[in-house]
């Protein structure tokens, strides 16, 4: 019955730039995974390229050295017909192997020395001996490399398109775990092993964080509404059978008082007669004004003629018919009303009422005296009556019924008077609801939607 007023902490926008890059937000934990598979396809994709450069270079390298290494054996069994083209051509190989970039530089060093030897025709056979030394040296070596190359790259070209999808895999579960939180957490919902989503599913996710947000102020209205149409339809059901019954109570009090009224007119009546006379006519009365508040608790909803109302000269004029109840009371008002008209739809007659059971509630509460706050505030859709008073306020088990019908905890109460008022102010379009706690008072508050067009 209580107005929505959702008790959830507001959630910040995921609108700034810093969201993109952030790991707390979905698109920001795309755009980190996006990233890191870009970094990770071009190191693995670098370090491919270097194997396979690397492994070419080291082939080219066995190649020339394989070529130099045949052109000493020819210089060493050669009949010096050739030998001045085979010195043309080792220098060539040498050379080309001085200016690799897979060749150290002390190697590098002698076989320029030997370049040099074999440019000035003091080739001996000890020279020959020790470039061959080298030149296997350098062989095997780069044999050894060329393997290393080889087997790097075939274990990029065969293990990385696993790893890849390995740590999509992770990635992607990393991205939906949150979302998966909440799938679970509205499951156990839609089992009724609870009412709402816990923030803890949204961890770590500003947009699932705004997602449970959005969905708890549902769930949350949602049961509202529902308390309201179970308590709509039960006024309605008691509205009909308390409307049934008070007109069938009626006419015999009527008979009753009738008849007391008559007796007591008569003259030489015995003073004991008097007296059982007299008090038949006080509880007639009393039952006749129970079923008068059967009937308007049963035509509460039902406002006969609409005018536009409005609100500041109806509190004022509420407040002036009530100031001898106030008056005695030792009730001081404050009032906190706009200056400009706050004007509303409906039957003014009923709205009074409203505030007059309000009011009076207030007044039996305040028994000992106190203050009664009323202020008028007015949005751009609706204007909010509340009426606050220094009394000992309203327990919870009691604040739970405090509008339901034939729910009092006065001893000669009937129960009716705020039931009347919840029904009156939903007939309006409006809403009312308590705030209390023990000790610190009560506060009604009355919501109205504004006249759509009004002069007041």
């Amino acid at each position: 019955m209580e107005k929505y007023t959702p008790e959830f902490s507001s959630i910040e926008t995921v609108d700034s730039l810093k969201d993109w890059v952030s790991p707390s937000t979905i698109k920001g934990k795309l755009v980190i995974s996006f990233v890191l598979l870009i970094i990770a396809t071009g190191i693995c994709n670098t370090i491919s390229l270097f194997s396979i450069s690397k492994l070419q270079n080291n082939i080219n390298v066995l190649k020339y050295l394989y070529r130099a290494s045949q052109t000493i054996l020819y210089l060493k069994y050669d009949d010096n017909q050739n030998t001045h083209k085979l010195k043309k051509q080792l220098i060539t190989y040498l050379k080309y192997l001085e200016s690799s970039s897979d060749i150290d530089s002390n190697t590098k060093r002698e076989l320029n020395h030997f370049i040099k030897k074999i440019g000035s025709n003091k080739l001996t056979p000890y020279t020959i001996d020790r470039l061959s030394s080298i030149l296997r040296d350098l062989s095997l070596k780069t044999e050894s490399e060329a393997t290393f190359s080889k087997r790097l790259t075939l274990w990029f070209m065969i293990y990385l398109p696993p790893v890849y999808i390995f740590a999509s895999a992770l990635l992607a579960i990393w991205v939906i775990s949150p979302l998966e939180k909440i799938r679970k957490s509205v499951s156990s919902i839609m089992e009724g092993e609870s009412t709402t989503l816990p923030i803890e599913s949204a961890a770590n996710c500003k947009e699932c964080a705004e997602l449970v947000y959005a969905i708890n102020k549902m769930l949350h209205a949602l049961e509202c509404k529902h308390h309201q149409l179970i308590q709509s339809e039960k006024m309605a059901a008691l509205g009909r059978v308390t409307a049934s019954i008070a007109h069938e109570i009626n006419n015999p009090l009527n008979n009753i008082l009738l008849s007391a009224d008559l007796l007591l007119e008569e003259q030489d009546i015995p003073p004991e007669t008097e007296e059982v006379l007299k008090d038949i006519v006080t509880q007639t009365v009393r039952a006749r004004k129970i079923v008068r508040h059967l009937l308007e608790f049963s035509r509460a909803g039902k406002p006969s003629a609409k005018a536009q109302i409005d609100l500041i000269a109806l509190i004022n004029e509420t407040l002036n018919m009530l100031r001898q109840q106030l008056k005695i009371g030792k009730i001081k008002v404050f009032k906190d009303l706009p200056t400009t008209f706050v004007c509303v739809e409906g039957n003014p007659t009923q709205l009074q009422q409203v505030l007059v059971n309000i009011i009076l509630n207030s007044i039996e509460a305040m028994d000992a005296g106190g203050q009664l706050m009323i202020r008028l505030e007015k949005t751009s859709s609706e204007a909010i009556i509340k009426i606050a008073d220094t009394g000992p306020g309203i327990p919870p088990e009691v604040a739970d019924h405090i509008f339901d019908p034939f729910y009092t905890t006065k001893t000669k109460g009937t129960g009716l008077g705020l039931s009347v008022s919840y029904g009156i102010v939903k007939e309006h379009d409006g809403d009312i609801r308590l705030e209390s706690e023990p000790g610190k008072g009560a506060v009604f508050y009355i919501h109205l939607p504004l006249a759509p067009k009004y002069q007041c």
